[in-house]
């Protein structure tokens, strides 16, 4: 039997997902007679045999700790992208950057896009529209972004199941998991099967409303798993619909909503559950706010009338506050009024233990919480006793340091994300701006900036800021602290043997 390091035995593991996401969709490429996909075919089987090998031949050398699981998280993350690019790169004959931003866009269900229909200026290769794809290529897009929108963590519990390793470990790496049921298997299960019936639920729905077969999966996909990677290069508005814009809006409410709360209603039969969520009701609430003040912004600015002016608002400001990434116009003649208001939706984000990125709406609740408890403190009323919840759930004060490093931790990266923007490209604060927060909350919206025409430097940072936007910056800085702290664990052992020595 083969023993190896924990950590290394487990990353290895996760690549399953790579070889499960290639061989997919190459061999529904073959089938359909395109006849490169075999590269994806027999890429994703040498991966799962690999990973096979090491299921039945190899072993972890001892018992995973806390540290390990942390590093296997952030490993894993990073390393996933990058082999699933690979194909994809051969498949095309495009640089591997660009196929490697492509699958940190979907793994992230960021959904910004290289394949732009441009020339890379760096490598001076000609990078396909999205309509120029073949169908294996679509479909690999949008199955990478409907697994990244379970996230790194299920696949990890995944492993607690079949290879031991600690499920109180694996919450938390990611610290996106709450059980749903005392049992963590049936708490996977029921996840899974919530996140099933709601992505058939959209494709029947899209479809029903004028998609095509095709076209109506693909979507379903990226709407539940908030990604917004589309079949088309004007994305929804390619169809010109709003009956179909309209289901397109419910379905990324849907991926925006606690999981827990889908949970609740479908297997509970609890419909209080939705009037019973905090931050459903604020997820609501700052569409409405969001969706009119957008709306007045393009009334005012542009030709449009009232009611188109409102259809549009309320579909971009959705797309945006859910972390989706669908658009029905272009923003790039936008107003800079405009720009901001999508801005602020894609750094705010979803709600917690769902499919979108950002800040999450309970991080804001519990900002906006900690300011009347402040204030309440601060008077000082005799006898006044302060419940320290957010609803029905009790705060400590380890969650409220952790909400406020995040939401300082999004803004730093987001203003060096804007600066880096400005520098490297020629454009407006307000095109930075949106840009860089649509990478870091992982939206992908777009001003217009991303493609395959941007310089390498800026499609580094991009990988970069919807990397640490998916994991929310925590696990990665956790990560490093902990390689520090072995490396000098190391040193320390090796100096010490060394001097005993002479």
């Amino acid at each position: 039997m083969l023993k190896l390091n924990p950590i290394i035995y487990y990353i290895i593991y996760c690549q399953g997902i790579v070889a499960g996401v290639t061989l997919v969709p190459g061999v529904y490429g073959v089938i359909i007679g395109e006849h490169r996909a075999l590269i994806m075919v027999i890429y994703g089987a040498v991966v799962g045999l690999v990973v096979l090998f090491l299921k039945i031949f190899g072993k972890p050398s001892r018992p995973l700790t806390l540290e390990d699981t942390i590093l296997i998280a952030v490993a894993s993350w990073m390393m996933v992208p990058i082999l699933s690019a690979i194909p994809i790169s051969l498949y095309l004959n495009m640089p591997f950057i660009d196929a490697w931003f492509e699958a940190v866009s979907g793994f992230t269900t960021t959904g910004l896009t290289m394949f732009s229909g441009t020339m890379d200026r760096d490598f001076h290769v000609y990078i396909p529209s999205v309509e120029e794809l073949p169908r294996s290529i679509l479909f690999w897009r949008s199955l990478i972004q409907w697994i990244g929108g379970l996230g790194i963590l299920v696949v990890l519990i995944a492993l607690a199941l079949s290879g031991g390793l600690p499920s109180h470990l694996v919450g938390f790496a990611e610290g996106r998991y709450e059980r749903l049921e005392p049992s963590l298997a049936r708490s996977l299960r029921r996840l899974f099967i919530v996140y099933l019936i709601l992505t058939l639920l959209a494709a029947i729905l899209f479809y029903l409303a004028g998609m095509p077969p095709f076209d109506a999966i693909n979507h379903a996909m990226t709407a539940l798993a908030t990604g917004g990677f589309s079949t088309h290069n004007n994305s929804i508005g390619y169809y010109d619909n709003p009956v179909l814009e309209g289901v397109v809006v419910l379905a990324m409410i849907w991926g925006a909503t606690n999981f827990a709360t889908h949970y609740r209603i479908l297997f509970k039969g609890s419909l209080h559950a939705l009037f019973r969520d905090p931050e459903l009701k604020m997820l609501i609430t700052l569409i409405v706010i969001g969706s009119l003040a957008t709306a007045y912004t393009l009334y005012s600015e542009s030709h449009y009338s009232l009611i188109d002016a409102l259809r549009y608002a309320i579909f971009q400001f959705v797309s945006a506050i859910t972390g989706t990434g669908f658009q029905t116009i272009s923003l790039t003649n936008m107003s800079d009024e405009t720009k901001f208001l999508l801005t602020v939706a894609c750094l705010v984000g979803g709600s917690y233990l769902s499919t979108t990125g950002g800040i999450k709406i309970y991080r804001l609740l519990v900002a906006l919480h900690t300011v009347g408890w402040t204030a309440k403190k601060v008077v000082n009323v005799r006898g006044l006793v302060i419940k320290y919840r957010i609803g029905t759930r009790p705060l400590n004060f380890e969650e409220l340091m952790q909400s406020v490093s995040i939401i300082f931790s999004f803004t730093i990266l987001w203003v060096l994300g804007t600066i880096a923007t400005l520098v490297t490209v020629e454009t407006s604060l307000a095109n930075a701006g949106l840009e860089a927060a649509s990478a870091l909350g992982t939206v992908g919206i777009s001003s217009g900036i991303t493609g395959a025409h941007i310089p390498l430097t800026l499609k580094l940072v991009y990988i970069l800021l919807m990397s640490l936007g998916r994991l929310e910056i925590i696990p990665y800085v956790m990560a490093v602290r902990i390689l520090v702290s072995k490396t000098k664990t190391y040193l320390k052992t090796t100096l010490g043997k060394k001097r005993t020595i002479s």
